[in-house]
């Protein structure tokens, strides 16, 4: 082996050895004064998670405890995801959703209520405690001038009709110069899931609405505006979503026009509401993915987006989430393997949130990553030398069956040339070794049950496969 393979695998390995690509994070909440089934959250869900400036992490949801400390609804995490025990919250549970603001104020919205609470999580008595009745609250933001957009299932705020949609003033008193045009005449089963303060100032919610489209953008008296025309989203119900650089939409959801059954989606809408033709879009009919939901979409660093929810198999695993890129080409590498016990085996990802490191804090239901207990809360490695395997210089290939006893295909798609094809395990020894110039080889595997790493490279060492592989006998 020459000095640049031999480099080349040496890097792989250091990757494999100290943070692997969608790997649970062992450095993080490594509490060894408790035992470790007791890791992490016990009660139901965890909804939200908010990073601050300083790193330290914001979890809310429908909880009882953390490392058997009670806690109740919301608890901040120093940054290596131990209990921050200057913080003291005791204002409800069911936390849904929290902003923190530029003073390290924090906006909280529970099932009915949206309150302010300080630093210390003490609550905030000269903010006006907001009352939501009807319905529920699920998400809270802030416009540039300090107002606070508040979206749900509601139909009342302080008594006053206003459905889905709310404006607060920056005492949490109602805005009156906002209306909700959400108006439906009380339909059963509208909500405003998610909504969000856009770059050029308005406001965008996603949901299900008998109105109008399930994404729509209003301005800042609460007029829908018309200039985006999200049509073609019949049948969808919008969980998340973010807004690109160029102000597109990738949102993410639920579809009941796929065969008659309910499975989710992941698409791109241009500027208008038109839909991104040239976007790769994920649904359980297409992708593998069975049903049912995608409840989280979050942007990480190298314009890659995690996408989170209830994917109960996926080819024949428990998964929660995946990536993508902007494009909506799945990175094939990356591989969070979750576990649930004790909720009748579903896992779920409700949330992530991405800390300056680029370590990713992903919360919901399940119990453990890999073999590590996790209950409901962990951090997991998105190596960003993973960049651009997939993404944006479109090096498209399929690698199957994985796991797989004794054969291996791999395809190449476009990509011409010689490529080096090498497997090694996880002590760093060269298992095989093979070349080919083809656009698609097929693999005779004489090897023993276990993990290893695949590692496909051009002759100049631009590495354009890097994935585990796993042997079974």
């Amino acid at each position: 082996m020459n000095k640049k393979h031999l480099l080349l695998c040496l890097t792989i390995i250091s990757s494999m050895s100290f943070g692997q690509h969608g790997y649970n994070d062992t450095n993080f909440n490594n509490n060894t004064f408790i035992s470790p089934i007791d890791l992490g959250f016990t009660g139901l869900l965890n909804y939200s998670i908010s990073i601050q400036s300083d790193d330290k992490i914001l979890v809310g949801g429908n909880f009882t405890s953390y490392d058997n400390d009670s806690i109740l609804g919301l608890i901040r995490l120093l940054p290596n995801g131990e209990k921050d025990t200057t913080f003291n919250y005791v204002s409800g549970n069911n936390v849904k959703d929290m902003y923190v603001l530029s003073n390290n104020s924090i906006l909280v919205c529970t099932e009915m209520f949206v309150f302010r609470i300080l630093p210390s999580g003490a609550f905030d008595s000269s903010f006006n405690f907001a009352t939501f009745s009807n319905g529920e609250v699920y998400s809270i933001d802030v416009q540039q001038d300090g107002k606070i957009i508040v979206g749900g299932s509601f139909q009342y705020v302080n008594g006053v009709l206003n459905h889905y949609i709310v404006r607060l003033n920056t005492d949490g008193t109602l805005d009156n110069s906002f209306s909700s045009p959400l108006f439906d005449n009380a339909t059963f089963g509208m909500s405003a899931n998610k909504v969000k303060v856009l770059n050029n100032g308005k406001i965008m919610a996603g949901g299900k609405f008998s109105c109008c489209s399930s994404l729509v953008r209003i301005d800042s008296t609460g007029v829908i505006d018309n200039t985006f025309f999200a049509n073609s989203l019949s049948g969808i119900t919008v969980y998340d979503f973010i807004e690109l650089d160029n102000s597109d939409i990738i949102f993410g959801g639920t579809w009941s026009s796929f065969g008659g059954h309910l499975t989710y989606t992941v698409n791109k809408l241009k500027q208008d509401g038109s839909v991104d033709l040239s976007f790769v879009s994920h649904d359980g009919g297409v992708s593998g993915y069975t049903s049912h939901r995608v409840t989280s979409v979050n942007y990480l660093h190298g314009n890659r987006v995690l996408i989170g929810g209830y994917f109960p198999l996926v080819n024949g695993l428990n998964r929660s989430c995946f990536l993508i890129d902007e494009n909506g080409n799945r990175d094939a590498s990356f591989d969070v393997n979750e576990e649930c016990f004790g909720t009748g085996g579903l896992t779920e990802v409700y949330d992530s949130g991405v800390q300056s490191t680029g370590g990713v804090i992903i919360g919901g239901r399940f119990g453990s990553i890999g073999n590590q207990i996790r209950n409901n809360v962990a951090r997991i490695n998105v190596d960003s030398s993973f960049v651009g395997l997939l993404g944006h210089d479109k090096i498209n290939y399929s690698l199957f069956p994985n796991p797989t006893s004794e054969k291996l295909n791999i395809s190449f798609g476009k990509i011409e040339g010689a490529k080096v094809i090498r497997i090694i395990d996880l002590s760093g020894k060269m298992i095989l070794s093979k070349q080919t110039n083809n656009l698609s080889i097929s693999l005779d595997l004489n090897i023993a049950a276990g993990y290893y790493q695949i590692i496909v490279s051009t002759e100049d060492d631009q590495v354009l496969v890097n994935e585990k592989l796993v042997i079974q006998k």
